[in-house]
């Protein structure tokens, strides 16, 4: 499995991390929605950066699985994400795409 990289605390745990989320269990859905996502991520991009056309198919794919409110609230958590790897220039963000940006 390819892994995407990212710069030094670019991550999900440390991104996760520094939310100080008040409910344990929320930093462990927030985790698995980022790593999948991240997943999904090194599995149809051949170099690092993110496309719209990723994210796109990224969101198709996740409405097949989960409801609409779902997607549309976990794609909020990956779009926080991204701004977050954007501010820190990791090259995981590509060029400062983001969700919201690509609906």
């Amino acid at each position: 499995m390819k892994t995407t990289p990212a710069s030094k605390g670019a991550n999900p745990q440390n991104y996760v991390r520094h939310l100080h989320l008040r409910n344990p269990a929320s930093s462990g859905v927030y985790r698995c929605i980022l790593n999948g996502f991240q997943r999904f991520v090194a599995e149809h991009v051949e170099d690092s950066a993110i496309s719209q056309g990723v994210i796109r198919q990224w969101l198709i794919d996740r409405i097949q699985v989960w409801p609409l409110r779902l997607v549309t609230h976990r794609a909020r958590i990956v779009d926080r994400f991204l701004a977050c790897l954007s501010q820190l220039g990791s090259s995981v963000a590509g060029k400062s795409f983001r969700i919201s940006g690509s609906i």
